[in-house]
Formats: structure tokens, C-alpha cells, sequence
């Protein structure tokens, strides 16, 4: 039998509980009331619990009103300066940091401020801080992200998932991008399809274009689903048409050019 919601009034009492888990449940059960008109009396409750004390009245509580204030989409000055301090000082559990992150995304304008703490999230054990962490330094009218971006692509270390995200924000950065396109080009070989596929996307927007391309002629957000290339022979073939086209432009007229260096 599912434990009934408590109302807005109940929630802020347990908010004020002497008793740990309420507060934890409170601030978990805060993210409920998104299309509530009255979820505005909740963001107080919410920000005082992420700023709450470290130790003692951690245990996920901080994690929940963040994710609570994201779900809800109520933000204010305080919870934004929170959320920054969280990624850049180090200090915050991965769970915080990536609801910080998250909930970072959500801002029309997001502070650049955040950038260092994003950069060093690019090391986070965390693959989903990490992918974050991409996501949101690929907002940033900042080309010197760019290397530390390139660093995930190339690395076998990370998850395919994780390069691959890290491929489509090269991507986005278009032909600011164009010092990645010599280290880009060795992915056209990797053993993972998906990888290959990334890559010869990245080489696609980052060289302004320069080879036809049906499979790309879309919206970045869209490509995600590799499912939308399109394979040379059949459905059990690992070739795709964008990674042969890709190789053809490089060796016949992309390795003339003089791209620049990265470093």
C-alpha cells in the first residue's frame, strides 16, 4: 500500500522535523507539486535545505531539494550561488554536483562562472557528472573549452556513451572547432561503429560542411539517435554512409588544408 502524498502544509512541517528522514522525504516529495499553483511557498524550504549542514543533515537531502527546485522549475539568486559553489568548490558529493549541473541547464542565461568546476567534472568518476558536465560547457560561447572537450573524445578510457556526447558538443561549436579536425580524422577508424559514426558528425559540422550529407542535414539536438544514419550495404553491415563520406572528403581534399592546432 503506497504512502498517501502529503499536502503543501504537511510538507513544509516535515521540512522543520526533528526527525532526519522527514527532512529527507520532505525534500524529496517537494518535486510532487510541480503543477501545483502553490509550489511557490516551497522554494524557501528548498533552498534552506541546500543549505543545510554538511554532515549531519546531508544524507541526500541536499541532492532531493536540488532536484526538487529543477522539477519544479522555481529558481532564486541564492540557490543559483549554491549551485555554483557546489561544482566549483569541490567539496559536494557527485550527486550534488550533477543536480547542480542539471539544474544549472535549466537557466536561459547560465554563469560561466561555473566553468572551472565544469572543466575539472570532465575527470569526475561519475560518467553521468561527466556527460553533465559536456552538455552544459557546449552552452558556453567559449572556445576554450574545446580542448578539454576533446580530451573525452579521444580517450578509450571513457564509455562510448560519454565520447559520444563529447563528439556532438565539438559539434556545436561548429567551425570554431576546426583545431579538432586532424585528431578527429583517427576516429574515422575506431572499432566502435558508434564512435566512427560520432566522428565523421563532428568532422561534418566542424569543417563548415565541406561534404555532402544527407543523414546531417538536421538540427544538432537530433542526432543523437544513431538509428537516423544510414548503412552502406544492409541493417548487419557496421559501415555507415556519413563515415565513408567523411574519409573520401579527407583524403581527397580535406588533409591539403591547413587546419589549425588545438595546443
Amino acid at each position: 500500500m503506497s504512502t498517501p502524498t502529503p499536502t503543501i502544509n504537511e510538507l513544509v512541517t516535515l521540512f522543520s522535523s526533528e526527525d532526519h528522514n522527514d527532512r529527507v522525504h520532505a525534500a524529496y516529495q517537494a518535486s510532487l507539486y510541480r503543477d501545483t499553483p502553490e509550489k511557490e511557498m516551497l522554494l524557501p524550504y528548498l533552498v534552506d535545505a541546500l543549505s543545510g549542514p554538511d554532515l549531519s543533515d546531508r544524507g541526500g537531502r541536499k541532492e532531493f531539494a536540488a532536484q526538487s527546485i529543477r522539477y519544479l522549475g522555481i529558481y532564486d539568486e541564492t540557490a543559483l550561488q549554491i549551485f555554483i559553489s557546489w561544482i566549483n568548490d569541490g567539496k559536494a558529493t557527485n550527486g550534488e554536483i550533477l543536480q547542480a549541473i542539471l539544474a544549472l541547464q535549466e537557466f536561459q542565461n547560465t554563469p560561466e562562472v561555473a566553468k572551472p568546476g565544469l572543466i575539472r567534472a570532465l575527470n569526475n568518476d561519475d560518467n553521468h557528472v561527466k556527460q553533465a558536465a559536456i552538455e552544459l560547457l557546449s552552452t558556453f560561447d567559449d572556445k576554450d573549452v574545446i580542448t578539454s572537450i576533446l580530451s573525452i573524445a579521444l580517450s578509450d578510457k571513457e564509455e562510448s556513451w560519454v565520447r559520444q556526447d563529447a563528439l556532438r558538443a565539438i559539434a556545436i561549436f561548429g567551425t570554431d572547432s576546426r583545431c579538432t579536425i586532424t585528431k578527429l580524422i583517427p576516429l574515422l577508424d575506431h572499432q566502435e561503429a558508434e564512435t566512427r559514426v560520432w566522428a565523421a558528425a563532428a568532422i561534418f559540422f566542424v569543417s563548415d560542411k565541406s561534404f555532402p550529407s544527407e543523414d546531417l542535414d538536421w538540427d544538432l539536438s537530433h542526432w543523437r539517435y544513431s538509428s537516423g544514419f544510414t548503412k552502406v550495404d544492409d541493417e548487419r553491415s557496421d559501415k555507415y554512409l556519413i563515415v565513408v563520406e567523411a574519409k573520401k572528403w579527407w583524403q581527397e581534399s580535406g588533409r591539403f588544408i591547413e587546419w589549425p592546432d588545438c595546443d
